[in-house]
């Protein structure tokens, strides 16, 4: 029923067996990468925007599953400096022990926004933060800021 192989049929095999194993484990050709790549996303520098009258308050609701730290209601005022107008502005909150003001949570919110040039917006966002049982501090600053 079997036919044996002749040495064409095994030279084949061969051939068709080491053959994959090369092609696969050779590099890829280099290519252009400026041309793959996507441009990044224009930002504005975060030292332009001014986050004012910021406060923190614990908030009423919770959740009752996933990420069970409590919610804090941040709100303040943004002011843009920048020449540009801005649609977000990233603000990173973090919480710190007062003993040593060393770092204990952190979280970052994102306010989506229509902000003109030199102007200023009120804002109010929900995080989750777990601050500790000793008496604490935070403090926030603006990590990134995208023109519309």
């Amino acid at each position: 029923m079997f036919r044996p192989l002749g040495i064409v049929g095994i030279a084949l095999v061969a051939v068709l067996g080491f053959g994959c194993d090369q092609a696969r484990d050779a590099p890829k050709a280099a290519s252009n990468p400026e041309a793959t790549s996507p441009a990044p996303a224009p930002t504005v520098n975060p030292q332009l925007i001014e986050v004012t009258d910021a406060k923190m308050e614990r908030s009423k609701s919770f959740r009752i599953d996933g990420d069970l730290r409590p919610i804090w209601i941040v709100s303040g005022r943004i002011t843009n400096y920048s020449p540009d107008e801005l649609k977000s502005v990233t603000i990173q909150i973090e919480i710190l022990k007062k003993s040593d003001q060393s770092s204990v949570d952190q979280a970052s919110i994102t306010v989506d926004a229509d902000i003109p040039s030199v102007a200023t917006v009120g804002f109010s966002r929900e995080v989750q933060l777990l601050p500790p049982d000793v008496p604490w501090n935070w403090s926030y600053f603006v990590t990134k800021a995208a023109p519309k």
